[in-house]
């Protein structure tokens, strides 16, 4: 079954005027991304990368970002990088239990922001997903619920941990055409045309 949502995915350009956003991410603890500085610059020098900003009506509310990861191979990107998602814009509000996050993806990162990465880069890749027990944000849940449960029903695979960008990490492999079939196999949140 599809979903209809109020949301619409931004490629992420210059002309974007995401002041209040970086506000809002600063002030629920998004640290990464409370600035073009942090969330965006970061990555320039990157061979390839993109990020997107995703929008409820006119108001900014999340954002991600996806980028070659080198030190992993020619054919690999880091996807979920930079990301936040504003929780009082999830459309299933009240109603994030393991079950709906997890095993039924029901939550703008696999349903939005992955996505966007594997139709970025292309399907053909190998995307990682790194995480750490940092405080920032919502990123100890990623790694040490989120990440290690996608891994138990066989959508991630923990692969190593390294230094990278200053913290250890661990570093996740995505299982892409597992995945693509258990979104398959879900409710799809549907977006708003960006013409």
């Amino acid at each position: 079954m599809n979903i209809q949502t109020n949301f619409k995915l931004v490629e992420f350009n210059y002309e974007l005027d995401l002041t209040e956003f970086y506000s809002q991410a600063l002030l629920r603890g998004y640290i990464n991304n409370s600035s073009q500085a942090k969330m965006i610059d970061c990555f320039k020098n990157e061979r390839a990368w993109n990020a997107w900003i995703i929008y409820e009506n006119q108001t900014p509310c999340g954002a991600v970002a996806c980028h070659s990861l080198d030190i992993m191979g020619p054919n690999a990107y880091r996807m979920l990088a930079r990301t936040c998602f504003f929780s009082e814009f999830n459309i299933n509000k009240g109603l994030i239990s393991k079950n709906n996050f997890i095993q039924n993806l029901q939550h703008a990162g696999p349903q939005i922001f992955m996505v966007a990465g594997i139709e970025w880069a292309g399907q053909d890749k190998d995307f990682y997903i790194t995480t750490n027990d940092s405080k920032e944000a919502s990123q100890r849940r990623v790694h040490s619920v989120w990440a290690p449960e996608m891994a138990k029903i066989g959508l991630l695979e923990r692969v190593i941990e390294q230094e990278y960008r200053g913290h250890v990490q661990a570093f996740w492999k995505l299982n892409t055409d597992v995945f693509l079939e258990a979104l398959s196999n879900n409710n799809r949140w549907l977006l708003q045309n960006t013409d």
